[in-house]
């Protein structure tokens, strides 16, 4: 064994093209498919190093009406979790979380915008929150208290104990840390770094006996044996027993049942607590991935194959003195040597590369799953014995199909494997590189499509929280805009509860038309956006019809202005018929405020408030200032690092306490393609990679055939053949291949591609033209990886090469 072990390393050794291409090959394979499995396995692993995560779900409202959907939110009411633990003897525990993006101060320290739970002091037990100082208890169960993170307190008071210390919230709310959590290391769909009693939300709100406005999560946790069916059954009678209100309304309530750790993957409501992926993203690209690691196993145990083939008098001698186990030991040695080396390889490289990669596609995850010794020899074993199996296969299968034997020269086998791995491999690459074109296509289309309105220049301040619930938030920020105008920084402003580019934001339990003039029952769900007289101009967005909103708040209390798409469900034949109309809202805020009926006084031209992957939703438009939150928006004259020096002074001296916090609103609004973003740079990744294998494996098989046709082309040189005719002889065999691969992956990709977009409500054309690109594209890599080799051996001496044969 050590002395084959030795002639093994030498053979390498003599035949460096061989083993630099076969290890090389393996190396990018198992670096890719060790990032990719680190991926996967992140996203598969949400919530679910919980303790005890099967027994806890997620309620979420489901609203219909005549069978149709009028909204399925992730959020609840907040007496809900009481309730249910009341009368259904299953649910054992329960926490209402509230979200919330807070203002918090400690002397001149101030951070914004930071991400809050409002939680029971039941919620560190349920989801079993590692607590470092302090007590749980103490700090969720009294108003004005809470925890924060380690991170936080690090940041807020360096190595003193914040135990007992005050921080300030938002407008002046004083919060005692009373505690000091560990913020979870895996993945989670729950991000946050402050959590405060919930009794604060109670004691300042009036939503305690309120079963009609969504604004709270509601998690609860069930008794270990529980019956979920049952459970279901008793959330169906409890829901019936309950909603009256929409009842009334010939609406139905149903509660659903969301198992924690299928969230992340399968939830995507109305108003997720954070950006979930899908299902069938993850698993799309685990196939590919192990489609990608077979091919490349394949490619691999072809080559081995042509250079145990190449070598015929080794192959005679075998089939003379019968020693075929020296044959299968040397294969699995030489396999189990290449892929270690290529394996270990891949492994240091991903280790101390991938999270800068990671970074570099903007994706949040961290190699550190890849801590698990025993999966990955297990998954190195693999590949070595696949491999040396399918080798020792062909390898053997050649000698009984060509029949070599010490008194008979080796018969010309035929290339219908070799043809096959090739135009299996370019299938592939081709079907890969046509779906990065259309991916291409629609990212540009959805970059590039008008969106209703002028998002250039457009800069978005969050409203002071220091000034919540404060008129002077509004005077304040009237005062803001007129002097950046006055000098010459900005053309107009305005302040607004919501701006494009996400998908509209209130505490409103929907805005659902409960009448219209000529229809009574129809009733056309539509978000609810407070603005004032200089939205519209600010954003450029068109009034079609009827008038924009002016005077005082009082004077514009019962106006509304609706967008087309709202104009045209409640049954208007055209913007400027529904102008003068009187229409009804529901909502339960609505109501208290008295603000139940109103007339269309305009209608703007649609737009896009949210991605091209979302239709255009009927859009509300009331003049009032309702929202606690908001923000002041400005089209600047001239963006520049001047112009932003000069904007953050004046807040600054106007808004002391609260940070400068902006944003463009055309970065905000192309964030919402991340993901898209995201498929395409993966996409770019597979067919890279999926190429390379693909010419690694053409290359490799273009060697053995040369090299067994090296007679044939020397008679031909002899004959006068020219090395251009030579050279297109050979491409011409594997050009042939290569466009048979791409009839069979266009059909494919149309498939797919055509499958993919429906995804989207506005989508790029298929266009003709890509398919014939990428085709071609693929041909000129096929011919480029073997030009070497064919020019090579068109010009060679065929003296020299005859005296060889």
């Amino acid at each position: 064994m050590r002395t084959q072990f030795k002639i093994i390393v030498k053979g390498l050794w003599k035949n460096k093209k061989y083993f630099f291409i076969s290890t090389s090959m393996l190396f990018i394979t198992f670096s890719f498919f060790l990032m990719l499995f680190t991926y996967v396995r992140s996203e598969l692993n949400y919530d679910i190093k919980i303790p005890g995560h099967k027994n806890i779900y997620r309620v979420t409202t489901k609203v219909t009406q005549n069978g149709d959907l009028i909204k399925h939110t992730a959020k609840s009411q907040m007496p809900l979790g009481e309730a249910l633990k009341e009368q259904i003897p299953s649910v054992v525990s329960y926490s209402r979380l509230l979200d919330e993006e807070c203002l918090f101060r400690y002397d001149d320290i101030k951070m914004g915008r930071q991400k809050t739970y409002w939680v029971d002091n039941t919620f560190p037990d349920i989801f079993s929150i590692e607590i470092v100082e302090g007590n749980a208890a103490d700090a969720l169960t009294r108003p004005f208290t809470g925890m924060i993170s380690e991170e936080i307190a690090k940041k807020f008071f360096g190595d003193e104990s914040p135990v007992g210390k005050v921080l300030v919230e938002n407008e002046g709310l004083n919060m005692e840390i009373r505690g000091v959590f560990k913020k979870p290391e895996h993945s989670s769909h729950f991000d946050y770094d402050f959590l405060m009693s919930y009794e604060t939300v109670i004691f300042y709100n009036s939503f305690q006996d309120n079963w009609d406005t969504d604004m709270f999560y509601t998690y609860i946790q069930l008794a270990p044996n529980a019956d979920v069916e049952n459970v279901k059954t008793n959330m169906k009678k409890f829901a019936e027993a309950t909603y009256l209100n929409h009842h009334e309304k010939k609406q139905q309530v149903e509660l659903i049942l969301q198992p924690m750790a299928s969230i992340h993957l399968g939830s995507h409501l109305e108003n997720e607590l954070s950006v979930n992926n899908k299902a069938g993203f993850v698993i799309i690209l685990a196939m590919l991935g192990l489609f990608t690691l077979l091919v490349s196993l394949l490619n691999y145990s072809g080559l081995i194959t042509s250079r145990y083939k190449a070598n015929q008098k080794s192959l005679v001698m075998i089939q003379v003195y019968g020693s075929r186990n020296s044959l299968v030991s040397s294969i699995i040695i030489e396999t189990m040597l290449i892929h270690s080396l290529a394996f270990i390889s891949a492994l240091i490289f991903t280790l101390f590369c991938g999270n800068s990669l990671f970074d570099l596609i903007n994706i949040p995850v961290s190699v550190s799953v890849l801590h698990t010794p025993i999966l990955l020899i297990a998954f190195n074993l693999f590949c070595i014995l696949f491999c040396s199996i399918i080798a020792i296969a062909m390898v053997f299968g050649y000698l009984v199909l060509n029949g070599i034997s010490a008194n008979q020269t080796i018969r010309k086998g035929k290339s219908g494997s070799q043809a096959s791995l090739v135009i299996m491999q370019f299938s592939f690459s081709i079907f890969l590189i046509i779906f990065l074109a259309i991916s291409i296509k629609q990212v540009h289309f959805m970059k590039n499509t008008n969106p209703g309105y002028d998002m250039g220049k457009v800069l978005a301040l969050h409203t002071p929280r220091t000034l919540i619930m404060n008129r002077d938030r509004i005077s304040r920020g009237n005062l803001f805009i007129e002097k950046l105008k006055r000098e010459g920084l900005v053309e107009s402003g305005c302040i607004t509860s919501d701006l494009p580019g996400k998908p509209v934001h209130t505490d409103l339990p929907g805005f659902v038309w409960l009448s219209s003039p000529k229809n009574q029952e129809l009733k056309v769900p539509a978000d609810w956006i407070s603005v004032d007289t200089s939205y519209f101009k600010t954003l450029g967005i068109s009034l079609i019809a009827g008038l924009n909103f002016h005077g005082d708040i009082p004077s514009n209390a019962d106006r509304i202005i609706l967008n087309e798409k709202a104009v045209k469900d409640l049954g208007f034949e055209s913007p400027e018929m529904a102008i003068g109309a009187r229409i009804r809202g529901n909502s339960a805020s609505l109501q208290q405020i008295g603000m139940e009926q109103f007339t269309i006084a305009g209608v703007v031209s649609d737009f896009h408030q949210e991605g091209l992957q979302e239709a255009v939703k009927p859009i509300a438009f009331t003049y009032s200032y309702f929202y606690l939150f908001g923000l002041y928006a400005v089209k600047v004259i001239n963006p520049s690092v001047n112009t932003l020096a000069s904007i953050q002074e004046n807040w600054e001296t106007l808004f002391p306490d609260d940070p400068f916090d902006y944003f463009f609103l055309d970065q905000r609004f192309h964030q919402q393609y991340k993901n898209e973003t995201l498929f395409f740079k993966l996409c770019l990744i597979f067919g890279i990679i999926a190429t390379l294998i693909a010419c690694y494996g053409l290359f490799g098989i273009s060697i053995e055939t040369i090299a067994k046709r090296k007679k044939e082309i020397s008679v031909r040189r002899v004959n006068g053949a020219t090395a251009v005719s030579i050279s297109s002889m050979l491409g011409y065999t594997y050009g042939r291949w290569v466009l048979y691969s791409f009839m069979i992956a266009a059909p494919c990709a149309y498939l797919a591609t055509q499958k993919w977009l429906e995804s989207f409500a506005y989508k790029t054309t298929l266009s003709w033209w890509v398919f014939v690109l990428s085709g071609f594209a693929a041909i000129v890599i096929a011919l480029l990886t073997i030009s070497g080799q064919t020019w090579q051996a068109a010009t060679m001496n065929p003296a020299e090469s005859l005296r060889n044969e």
